[in-house]
């Protein structure tokens, strides 16, 4: 048997049993047979169709997108090289239309989609009436149609530029009318449902298809309902619908997805006889054991906002089961600026959520929901590795067992397709029940994974919100304020050892009128410089602080002194607007006046469990001991670079930190050129301690390649993150621009000084904006006098108070507030 029959031989064994090893072997024997005979199978049409469908099929199978895209490269390969008379070309054009539509439900791009309409609607002249492909053509059209409405924002003679030139030069192709008479958007639904009509007529009832036709069908004329009202779509859509459910298997993925048509028919009928009812099916369906991952998440977020439109009971619940399916679908997705985008499209719903529990008097909730939502991507970033990455590490059989979760999840995340296959001649009762069996497998599989991962220490609420009563172990050496503004409301929830969180009411400090102060002082810090316009600059600054002090922090001030001593610590965790706003040196800074900093020691921290982690989190117990030790890095950047000033004050600072630091304290310098990116990774592995003096630049569009420049090439927020440094506890980041928020996510605290922390530092002190460069020499010196003062040893947890003793000695040295306020502690 040739390596070309072998191939097959297996690709017609995975249609029989639908073992995925079966592709294995066929992409395998097909690879092979190229390699062996390029010209004779590298150019032939029916052969990389093969290959091409092999990988898509594996793709469904497994949910690797890897296999997605190298079916789409080997089909259109397939198509490239037909001859345009050739027969076989037209089932590599359909299996590539099928393959671009289900990559265009997973990446909405909507390239894919527009060549998807193109290459199904050039399969559907091959087939003549009565064949059994007339079927998957009119599917597969009416899917790409479908999609292709739903996204479209331009007319298709705009995005048929997007198109390969190869696919619009046929005279006969479809791309040509287009361009000649472009569709109005409504063309493709009407198209759409006349496919999937026709799709029914061949698909009669007892038909394997016949649920998931009915299905695609009704969701097409509740689509067309949606825009013209027309009573008649609506009630066959529901007839429909209700067909298909009594037709499917209940553990068939298909079902999944008719509990959301059928949850927003009920509420198209604007009937309250029904909303509780669509309520209900909308839970069932985001909590489908069968249904794909991705889908659930998209059906979630529509049951969030269709609760909080209708007011109805179910929001809390329809929010906590959004962030376990983001929670899921994070773990899936490996690439960490994909898991960021997936995050930032979701950049409301932990405040919305919070929002709502704390208005069902449900604070503990409150707190649970933002720091899952909001601590999830920074949870999996912590050392830049998932959950799942630290579970492998743990040893050989805990691999196993990371292998197969994240083997189960791919196979959940790619979810159920709405695409037509082929058919074996089996009945069709046993065809379902062969489905359903398949996916309730997969589903049980991964259920025990999961649970059996949670049986392991340090993974007991893998998947899930930690409890209130685990993070309010944060609060241990202080209360921690954690912050939530919203539209709905703003609120600042005060975290303590014990009891539940008290919730302060902030009606003054909207999302609008934090986010004009943040613009505005932006504003002022940007086109002033803090030499030549010192008392505009001040004033202004003053003002910003004032205004925070009146809408923020006042009420928790007077909150926190009937039970919390002065000149205590306190913590704060802010949200949204607030992440680029100094409220830690919010006040009145009036003669005889109340200021935050006179009142209490703060410190930051991005969430509850990076405070804790910076608390607890122990060494690597298999990694040596390593002597205490500072390590002072500076980088005076003479060579400007992207319209960075010179830092002249660079020598002084470090000569201060050097004549303060105990003699008994081992050190290093890296200085200038010494201090190239490769030398400071290597060093940071080799001191508890850093002082790092050197510009910082913010990348708010990509917040993960932030970095520190240095000699030679700059040091990024990522190569910090994966040094997986084991010994460091503290750092003073003496820079420009280390700790301002990322734009585009607000409530997502990613900068360079936390990202010391998540990256092991226990403590960092950084700066919120531009530093002066005059102040690095008295900041150093002040601060450093503190930590050491009495000989007193390394200790990290003496920060805070340190560089609030350092800010008072600047006040009392005259240094203007703006120049004061920029530095801030994040950490124990």
């Amino acid at each position: 048997m040739s390596l070309s029959e072998l191939a097959n031989a297996y690709a017609k064994r995975f249609e029989h049993n639908g073992d995925p090893r079966n592709l294995d072997l066929t992409i395998k024997y097909c690879h092979e047979a190229v390699d062996i005979a390029p010209l004779k199978y590298g150019q032939d049409p029916t052969f990389l169709a093969r290959i091409g469908d092999a990988y898509l099929q594996r793709y469904i199978s497994r949910g690797n997108v890897e296999d997605l895209d190298l079916g789409i490269d080997y089909l259109r390969k397939a198509v490239e090289v037909s001859p345009k008379d050739f027969i076989h070309r037209f089932p590599a054009i359909g299996f590539l239309g099928r393959a671009l539509t289900i990559r265009f439900e997973l990446r909405k791009d909507r390239r894919d989609v527009e060549e998807a309409v193109i290459r199904t609607h050039q399969c559907m002249g091959v087939y003549s009436r009565g064949h059994p492909g007339r079927l998957i053509a009119f599917g597969d059209r009416g899917t790409a149609l479908l999609n292709r409405y739903r996204s479209r924002n331009y007319p298709d003679v705009v995005q048929l530029k997007h198109v390969p030139e190869d696919s619009q030069k046929s005279p006969g192709h479809p791309s040509q009318a287009l361009l000649r008479h472009p569709f109005p958007e409504g063309d493709d639904l009407e198209s759409a449902i006349d496919d999937f009509r026709e799709s029914l007529q061949l698909c009669p009832e007892g038909h394997p298809w016949h649920g998931r036709v009915l299905y695609n069908l009704a969701d097409a004329l509740l689509t067309r309902y949606e825009g013209s009202r027309r009573l008649i779509d609506q009630n066959n859509a529901q007839r429909y619908l209700e067909s298909a459910q009594a037709l499917l298997h209940k553990d068939d993925p298909i079902l999944g997805m008719i509990f959301f048509a059928s949850a927003r028919e009920h509420l198209l009928r604007f009937e309250s006889d029904y909303v509780d009812d669509a309520f209900s099916l909308y839970e069932k369906a985001s909590t489908h054991r069968t249904l794909g991952t991705r889908q659930k998440l998209t059906g979630a977020l529509s049951w969030v906002a269709a609760a909080e439109k209708y007011k109805h009971s179910s929001s809390l619940a329809a929010y906590k089961q959004t962030f376990i399916l983001l929670d899921q679908q994070l773990n899936v997705v490996t690439d960490v600026l994909a898991r960021h985008r997936i995050r930032k499209r979701l950049a409301t719903n932990p405040t919305n959520a919070a929002a709502c529990a704390i208005n069902l008097g449900e604070n503990d909730t409150a707190i649970e929901l933002l720091e899952q939502g909001r601590g999830m991507l920074w949870m999996q970033l912590a050392r830049l590795r998932t959950p799942i990455e630290d579970l492998r590490k743990l040893g050989p059989e805990e691999a196993t067992l990371a292998d197969r979760f994240e083997e189960l999840s791919k196979v959940l995340d790619a979810g159920v397709t709405t695409i037509y296959r082929p058919i074996s001649s089996e009945k069709s009762e046993d065809a379902r029940e062969r489905t359903a069996n398949k996916h309730r497998e997969v589903s049980e599989r991964w259920e025990a994974t999961v649970a059996e991962i949670r049986c392991i220490p340090g993974f007991t609420h893998f998947l899930q919100a930690t409890p209130y009563s685990d993070l309010r172990d944060a609060a241990k050496e202080g209360p921690v304020v954690v912050f939530n503004i919203n539209e709905r409301r703003s609120d600042a929830l005060v975290v303590s050892d014990a009891g539940a969180p008290y919730a302060i009411q902030l009606p003054h400090a909207t999302p609008k009128t934090l986010a004009s102060l943040s613009s505005h002082l932006s504003d002022v810090l940007a086109k002033t410089r803090a030499e030549s316009d010192e008392r505009y600059r001040t004033n202004q600054v003053v003002l910003v602080l004032r205004e925070l002090w009146n809408v923020v922090i006042y009420p928790i001030v007077q909150y926190l002194l009937t039970s919390v001593q002065r000149k205590s610590r306190i913590w704060l965790c802010p949200t949204a607007e607030l992440c680029s706003l100094p409220i830690h040196a919010a006040g009145q800074y009036r003669a005889k006046g109340t200021n935050l900093p006179d009142i209490f020691v703060c410190s930051y921290t991005p969430t509850l469990s990076a405070l804790i982690r910076a608390r607890q989190l122990p060494s690597d117990p298999e990694a040596p001991d390593i002597t205490p030790a500072m390590l002072a890095i500076g980088e005076s950047n003479d060579n400007v670079r992207g319209g960075e000033t010179t830092l002249l004050s660079l020598s002084k600072e470090i000569e201060q930190l050097m004549d303060i630091l105990p003699s008994h304290i081992p050190h290093r310098e890296l200085l200038n050129t010494d201090a190239t990116p490769e030398a400071v990774l290597q060093a940071l592995h080799e001191h508890t301690w850093v002082h790092l003096a050197c510009h910082g630049v913010q990348e708010p569009t990509q917040p993960f390649y932030s970095h520190f420049l240095l000699h030679g090439n700059s040091l990024r927020l990522l190569d910090v993150i994966q040094a997986d440094l084991k010994h460091v506890k503290f750092a003073f980041t003496s820079a420009c621009h280390t700790a301002v928020g990322d734009k585009n996510t607000s409530d997502e605290v990613i900068h360079l000084a936390a990202a010391l922390q998540f990256a092991g530092f226990k403590s960092v002190v950084g700066t919120m904006w531009g530093m002066d460069d005059r102040d690095g020499p008295q900041i150093t010196a002040e601060f450093y006098r503190a930590m050491f003062s009495e000989e007193k040893s390394m200790d990290h947890t003496e920060a805070a108070n340190a560089l609030n003793a350092a800010v008072k000695k600047m006040k009392k040295n005259k240094v203007s507030v703006d120049r004061r306020a920029v530095f801030i502690h994040i950490g124990a």
